[in-house]
């Protein structure tokens, strides 16, 4: 593969990566704020 394409594959699997566990991250914290809401409801 020439150099540049290499790069643009790399770069564009962190970017993927990045995204998807910053969406994982949000998720997480979403649900333990939802569980801690039903806790001091309930």
């Amino acid at each position: 593969l020439p150099r540049h394409v290499f790069q643009n594959i790399i770069r564009a699997a962190l970017t993927r990566a990045i995204r998807y566990s910053s969406t994982f991250n949000a998720f997480n914290i979403e649900r333990r704020n939802i569980r801690l809401m039903l806790l001091y409801n309930g």
